[in-house]
């Protein structure tokens, strides 16, 4: 049974603004067609993420792209100057990648790149097929040069970042990982991954590995393929054979019924269970009709059926819930 899981939890939501370093002489339907397909990235990203969490007991952080641009156009001469731009941008302390269409000079990048550690990528799209073409444009060390002559590829792109983004923080976290894009980039080719827009022998510093697990030809995402690769990864550069469950009083603060929650309950009911991954559901409304008051009443125990009752349910048993999603709902935990 597919029981909607991502509209039951309570999202943490990361904001990564991307800006574009854009002037005159940059493709104006590219900028346009961009920033206009924003709602439509994020609707992308939202629904791979609900596919990891409807396959998987990751509950992932969210991340939500938001586009930063100049209040003003900044042209420089030759190029767009580096500094004066990241100070004038909307929200300089949440920039996380650039995506860049124009030569700049790179000792200003870097020295300015040191201003703002938040930044952790400076992404080179070049719009055309032949890569013979504008090759003088790259003058700095960008983190990963792409050619990509549509702008679907543009925004597929981003959406690969964003979704690395999310899976970094989910299981890698806080953590400072030393020289990681290049273990990242060893890992795919241990794992002999091929894709359309990323390529290790290519893309200097950073790649992203969701591109990877994309079908280009029916738009079909192996998340499981996907989730393990990075799954495999984290235990590499954190040293674990395992990756750490978080204690349940962590996972419970992300359900989105957190403050209805009687957390000293489900606590205890959830130290009596065995290791395995579950489902912790919850009466959020009760049914108008007494013949599905009788169905669902059995499956929480008790005299009467009240909202807020909780009960945990092993993954293989969860489907005594079909016909009956309207009423509950579902968060997974791992114990």
């Amino acid at each position: 049974m597919n029981i909607e899981l991502l509209k039951n939890v309570r999202k943490e939501e990361i904001v990564r603004h991307i800006t574009f370093l854009l002037k005159d002489s940059s493709p104006s339907d590219a900028k346009s067609e961009i920033c206009n397909n924003f709602q439509k990235i994020n609707s992308n990203i939202k629904k791979k993420l609900e596919c990891i969490m409807k396959t998987t007991s990751i509950s992932v952080q969210t991340i939500r792209a938001e586009l930063s641009i100049p209040r003003q156009p900044l042209i420089g001469e030759n190029a767009i100057e580096f500094g004066v731009f990241l100070q004038q941008i909307h929200s300089p302390a949440n920039l996380r990648i650039i995506i860049n269409f124009e030569t700049v000079d790179y000792d200003k990048m870097r020295d300015e790149i040191k201003k703002h550690p938040n930044i952790s990528h400076m992404l080179e799209i070049k719009p055309h097929t032949d890569k013979s073409i504008d090759e003088d444009m790259n003058e700095y060390e960008s983190s990963a040069t792409l050619y990509l002559p549509t702008i679907p590829k543009i925004l597929n792109v981003i959406e690969d970042v964003m979704l690395d983004i999310s899976l970094y923080h989910t299981l890698i976290g806080e953590n400072k990982i030393q020289d990681f894009n290049k273990i990242k980039t060893d890992h795919i080719k241990e794992c002999q991954l091929q894709a359309e827009n990323w390529n290790t022998d290519e893309h200097k510093e950073y790649i992203s590995i969701a591109g990877y697990y994309k079908n280009a030809d029916t738009d079909n995402f192996d998340t499981l393929g996907y989730v393990n690769c990075w799954i495999s990864l984290a235990k590499k550069v954190l040293g674990m054979d395992k990756l750490p469950i978080k204690p349940i009083s962590e996972q419970l603060c992300r359900h989105i019924k957190y403050k209805q929650l009687n957390r000293e309950k489900i606590c205890n009911d959830y130290a009596n269970l065995s290791s395995g991954k579950y489902y912790l559901v919850r009466v959020d409304r009760i049914p108008e009709t007494d013949k599905v008051k009788s169905q669902l009443l059995p499956l929480f125990g008790g005299e009467k059926l009240k909202v807020g009752k909780t009960r945990f349910y092993s993954i293989d048993k969860i489907s005594v819930f079909k016909n009956l999603e309207t009423f509950v709902s579902f968060f997974i935990v791992e114990k």
